[in-house]
């Protein structure tokens, strides 16, 4: 006894014949990587590095580099210790309300500052 109807179709994969050609086209993986970069740019990164630089002023702006954005952390190379030990003491919640209030829609959840 089956516990599905008998009137829908069969979805089992068919055996592959010794003919068919090991290369998967484009429409294979196409959609996931589109999906993908969909997600990468919903975040804005390249916005959240420009106002990275505003926020931050023209005093500084040689002295860090914002690296990118990638899954809600946006990285920052400091190339000063003695900037890098202001950064890592100052609010992380004041930076990223003035990122989002410039960004609106940003999804930046975390700023890891990097020495180097």
């Amino acid at each position: 006894m089956s516990f599905y109807p008998q009137n829908l179709p069969s979805f089992r994969r068919r055996k592959p014949s010794r003919t068919d050609s090991p290369i998967k086209h484009a429409k294979h993986f196409l959609r996931d990587h589109l999906s993908h970069l969909r997600k990468i740019l919903a975040g804005k990164p390249q916005e959240v590095i420009e106002a990275w630089y505003e926020i931050l002023g023209k005093k500084y702006n040689g002295m860090t580099q914002a690296i990118g954005l990638k899954d809600g952390i946006l990285s920052i190379k400091v190339r000063n210790a003695s900037l890098y030990a202001v950064l890592k003491q100052s609010s992380q919640k004041e930076l990223i309300s003035r990122i989002h209030s410039a960004v609106p829609g940003a999804k930046v959840k975390e700023i890891r500052f990097l020495l180097g």
